[in-house]
């Protein structure tokens, strides 16, 4: 289980260039729209403005939840920092916590890059949050790219996208929105957080499930 104190779903990167681990599986990468985001979403412009969806605590028989409870565990805010370390992303959430005197990294450079010549990371996690929604939205304004997919726990490599922010603009998806951090290919990028207090989360690793990695672009193709 995680914890905001916890971070033992990290995953291993060294091996990300291991042969043996084949071709990693390539994500396509679109400019995000309002129109092609609606199933995950909605972008945003305003994080002040985005409000925090919270679902009610499930029930685990036929008796329903009380009305009005359920939904007490609130909202939690607070800056996500991103810096480039050698060829991999280390990731600080300071609104759950964690990540300041560990090592989270989240994704690792594609073969042949460097931090000159950032094209494409390697992943293998994904997560997503059942009891409520997250807002992401870059305070740098630099252009970055978040990873993906609809909800379903039977989801499959190809159901994930990479959606292409120029920095004008963030993204708050919903509940069970499978997600990594946001991706950025600046060294250093902050971005603003809100999401659930509760912060549930269902972990996915794609070399443990698949074999592969997942390769996502940094910029638009």
């Amino acid at each position: 289980m995680v914890s905001q104190n916890s971070l033992d779903w990290i995953v291993d990167l060294d091996g990300a260039h291991d042969p043996k681990y084949g071709e990693p599986h390539k994500v396509p990468i679109v400019a995000a729209t309002k129109e092609n985001f609606k199933e995950y979403g909605n972008l945003v412009t305003d994080f002040d403005a985005e409000q925090v969806e919270i679902v009610p605590w499930p029930v685990a028989g036929k008796r329903p939840l009380c009305s009005g409870t359920g939904t007490f565990g609130g909202v939690t805010e607070g800056d996500f920092l991103h810096e480039w370390v050698g060829d991999k992303c280390k990731a600080m959430s300071m609104a759950m916590g964690w990540g300041m005197d560990s090592d989270f990294f989240v994704c690792r450079l594609g073969k042949g890059q460097d931090l000159g010549n950032k094209t494409s990371v390697l992943v293998r996690e994904a997560n997503y949050h059942p009891d409520g929604s997250q807002c992401f939205y870059p305070k740098d304004k630099l252009p970055f790219v978040a990873l993906f997919a609809l909800p379903g726990d039977d989801v499959k490599l190809d159901d994930f996208i990479a959606f292409y922010s120029d920095g004008s603009f963030g993204f708050h998806i919903r509940p069970n929105i499978w997600h990594q951090p946001m991706i950025s290919a600046s060294d250093k990028a902050i971005f603003k957080n809100k999401q659930g207090a509760v912060h549930a989360c269902v972990n996915l690793d794609t070399v443990d499930e698949f074999g592969k990695f997942l390769s996502v672009p940094l910029t638009l193709e």
